[in-house]
């Protein structure tokens, strides 16, 4: 079983660094990770690849260029400069294989000697903070956010507990980019997309590349429930997970404006009320109740401007049937009409502040 694993991990290291990698090889990847042993065996693979292309400084010899012969003590480097044929890989693998051949054991004291150690960010109230992780990839979070970041030799693992964060992945075929929400795992390798986590729902924009999206991940469990097939979630687009109702949505970009917290607001098109009063509250001075969470149904169209969200807030009762009054620090919305099939009617189009 440990020659096999190892030999499939070889395989899947060696087209991950030079096939053209589409959404159907990560999918396969990313299964063929679930089986026992695989995600040890890949990063001993990885971590044998690199000890093995630093192991010389001996360039190839023109006859074993020619007779396409791989020898171990030349780098991989530099064999990998040199040669062109469309056999390439072949030295790669023979590279490979000469390093993996050390055993289970050997596997894991890599595997652990070259793995970093978690990290953990967070934000306060209308804080953002940019952070760039150890790969190159850039992350910058919004107001009241937390993740956690744990790197091994095999795969780039974030977990976004809630908030938003924008994530701007550096490529490297050979390690995905995994980020895990409480509702959906979310696979990339060099792509541009924003997560925001709020009143039980995850959205997923994508401004460049393509994502992988498993829409029912377990995080509690590690993995997913198999009732549904990955989706492909495009630039441009959109993807809602509405995790009381299990709906999952993916829209045009069209269909729903891309909000701008990086640029200081937020934008909206008929929004439940409830999930924009959630990503205010990471930007205004005094957190934002609703004494009825029928108010929560209402839907917002509008632009909120981040440096003004106070003011915002108060304006709400000039489109909404609802007050809003300052109590004990918080701002409290309560609904004006006693009637509650009316709630959801609006008296004029919502504001922007």
């Amino acid at each position: 079983m440990g020659e096999t694993i190892a030999a499939e991990a070889l395989d899947w290291l060696i087209r991950l660094r030079f096939d053209d990698v589409g959404g159907e090889t990560l999918s396969a990847w990313t299964l063929w990770l679930e089986k026992p042993g695989a995600r040890e065996a890949y990063d001993a693979a990885l971590e044998a690849w690199s000890l093995g292309g630093l192991a010389s400084t001996r360039r190839a010899t023109e006859e074993e260029l020619h007779n396409d012969r791989y020898d171990p003590s030349i780098p991989v480097a530099l064999w990998r400069g040199r040669k062109t044929s469309s056999h390439g890989w072949v030295w790669a693998a023979a590279a490979a294989v000469a390093c993996v051949a050390v055993g289970a054991a050997g596997w894991t004291v890599w595997g652990q000697r070259a793995a970093e150690p978690l990290r953990s960010l967070a934000t306060l109230r209308a804080e953002h903070r940019d952070t760039q992780l150890s790969d190159g990839s850039q992350v910058r979070m919004g107001g009241m956010s937390a993740l956690n970041v744990k790197f091994s030799p095999g795969r780039r693992a974030v977990s976004l507990e809630h908030g938003e964060a924008q994530f701007q992945v550096a490529k490297d075929r050979s390690r995905p980019f995994v980020v895990s929400t409480p509702l959906a795992k979310i696979t990339a390798a060099d792509t541009n997309f924003n997560v925001d986590i709020d009143a039980g729902c995850i959205d997923l924009y994508v401004t460049e590349g393509t994502v992988k999206v498993d829409p029912h991940f377990d995080p509690a469990h590690g993995q997913s429930d198999g009732s549904a097939p990955l989706l492909d979630v495009k630039a441009g687009q959109r993807l809602h997970i509405d995790g009381v109702t299990k709906n999952v949505v993916l829209y045009e970009a069209g269909a729903s404006p891309q909000r701008s917290w990086r640029e200081g607001r937020l934008e909206y098109r008929d929004e439940p009320l409830i999930s924009v009063i959630e990503d205010v509250n990471r930007y205004a001075v005094h957190p934002i109740r609703l004494s009825d969470q029928r108010l929560g149904k209402l839907t917002y169209t509008g632009t909120v401007i981040l440096s003004a969200a106070d003011s915002w807030v108060f304006g709400l009762a000039g489109a909404f049937p609802l007050s809003a009054k300052l109590q004990n620090g918080d701002i409290v919305l309560t609904p004006t009409l006693a009637d509650g099939a009316q709630l959801g009617k609006r008296k004029s189009p919502p504001p922007s502040v």
